[in-house]
């Protein structure tokens, strides 16, 4: 089940927001993003936000980590800075 109420009372707290986005470190392909967006999106609009849920995070891919250690650590690194982008 996904907790609509709950998101919506939240999110009618931020009706000014500038952007609402979605971030994860897995894969976009992996994590909860594709399950979600559709669900947030439908709370946005009954909310009357105009702004839809944007994906940041890893790109597709078929496996959740890279597997080498300083090309994980950057990925980490554009992950974090993702988060506070635009503040």
């Amino acid at each position: 089940p996904f907790p609509f109420s709950s998101l919506a009372t939240v999110l009618s707290r931020y009706g000014n927001a500038s952007e609402v986005v979605w971030l994860q470190e897995e894969p976009r392909n992996q994590g909860a993003f594709s399950h979600v967006q559709g669900r947030i999106n439908t709370v946005l609009q009954h909310l009357k936000i105009k702004n839809r849920v944007q994906y940041r995070g890893r790109d597709e891919d078929a496996v959740p980590a890279p597997g080498i250690a300083k090309l994980y650590q950057a990925q980490q690194k554009g992950i974090v800075a993702a988060a506070f982008d635009g503040l």
